[in-house]
């Protein structure tokens, strides 16, 4: 599809009209066309297309890199999109702040975990002392006494 100088493919080329929209000046000012500008300029156009398909919630460092490179490469071929830098960052810093939350929850919940280890530990250590102190007469004595209240009162009389 033709827009502008550039021929782009069919699913970028609401994305070429906004960039020629809205950022008339992005071209290199290189006449005429050359061939590495035209494909540095659809090269330009997948971010943009990969930007609006994706939840901010599906950024990724990886896609992030991404995005980075194609915009670089444009940009040092001389189109002028240092605006498409500034949202890549500002998406970049956005994700970054949602990743320190979740690491600082994450913190939290470790701390969590390591306190009931601690308490479990101290647990088995108190069960396992209940369990070797049951061998003595008196827990014996105990146990004899507890087999003839199952079922019944506590009354003098009634047993």
């Amino acid at each position: 599809m033709d827009v502008g100088v550039f021929t782009v493919p069919p699913s970028l080329e609401s994305y070429a009209k906004d960039l020629l929209e809205n950022h008339a000046d992005i071209g290199t000012g290189n006449s005429p066309i050359h061939y590495m500008n035209v494909m540095a300029f659809i090269v330009l156009c997948c971010p943009l297309a990969t930007m609006d398909a994706t939840s901010f919630s599906e950024v990724t460092e990886s896609l992030i890199l991404k995005w980075r490179d194609a915009i670089r490469g444009a940009l040092h071929l001389g189109f002028k999109a240092d605006f498409l830098m500034d949202h890549l960052k500002s998406v970049a810093r956005a994700s970054l702040a949602i990743t320190c939350d979740e690491s600082k929850e994450l913190k939290v919940i470790d701390d969590n975990i390591t306190a009931i280890e601690k308490l479990m530990d101290s647990l088995k250590i108190r069960r396992e002392k209940i369990c070797n102190n049951s061998n003595t007469e008196l827990r014996k004595t105990c146990e004899t006494e507890a087999a003839k209240f199952p079922g019944k009162t506590c009354g003098y009389f009634s047993n």
